[in-house]
């Protein structure tokens, strides 16, 4: 199951899930996918009780690899995109804030008087 976490945090996928839960253009009903596979997971109730060998756990690693799926295919199709590349920088994100203004340096108006 942790070998599982690892490969899908090398692949970019699971910092996507963060950033799909996140935002608001995805539906709340996709985003209780994610939770309810965790909560599963969790869960001391199991169809298929991890005592039995190989069985036990692939039933965990299909609940995780599905709620995933489901995610990223019925998520909002340019959402998806837009999370998996890079994050743009601050300032192609947003716009400069331009503040016009006066100031005065308090150091040399107290030279200038003595």
């Amino acid at each position: 199951m942790f070998a599982l976490i690892r490969l899908l945090g090398h692949t970019k996928v699971l910092k996507v899930v963060g950033r799909l839960l996140l935002d608001r253009r995805v539906p709340v009903r996709l985003k209780l996918i994610v939770p309810v596979a965790l909560i599963y997971l969790v869960s001391p109730i199991d169809p298929f009780p991890d005592l039995i060998p190989f069985l036990g756990h692939i039933d965990d690693l299909v609940v995780v690899a599905v709620s995933i799926g489901l995610l990223l295919v019925m998520a909002p199709r340019d959402v998806v995109l837009e999370k998996f590349r890079d994050p743009p920088s601050p300032a192609e994100d947003e716009p400069a804030i331009i503040v016009e203004g006066e100031y005065r340096h308090a150091d040399r108006e107290r030279e200038s008087q003595s």
